[in-house]
């Protein structure tokens, strides 16, 4: 994509509709799904570990998956709320971990 729109790059927000001309759509949506369901794992993982409840790690996964059903009707590629919501999740699964 840079070869071919070196100076100025495809503009705000359009990389989503140039992405299925350079790589596969079925790659593509293959491993981002892997990193969802991954992610979802650990995070239910590290909810389930302490008999408590934990709000903070039910937050996380009640936002991320409203943002993944708003995300169905808008350009997820530049819906930011939930790339920032993902990396919470990261760090809260990495933190968890240590701190066992």
């Amino acid at each position: 994509m840079a070869i071919h729109n070196p100076a100025f790059g495809v503009g705000m927000g359009q990389y989503g509709f140039y992405y299925p001309e350079f790589v596969g759509v079925v790659l593509g949506l293959t491993i981002w799904g892997v990193i969802i369901i991954k992610t979802y794992k650990k995070l239910t993982i590290n909810m389930r570990v302490n008999d408590e409840f934990d709000p903070f790690g039910f937050s996380l996964l009640t936002c991320s998956v409203g943002m993944l059903l708003v995300m169905l009707t808008h350009d997820s590629f530049r819906y930011f709320g939930y790339w920032i919501t993902l990396g919470l999740i990261f760090v809260y699964t990495e933190s968890s971990n240590r701190e066992r």
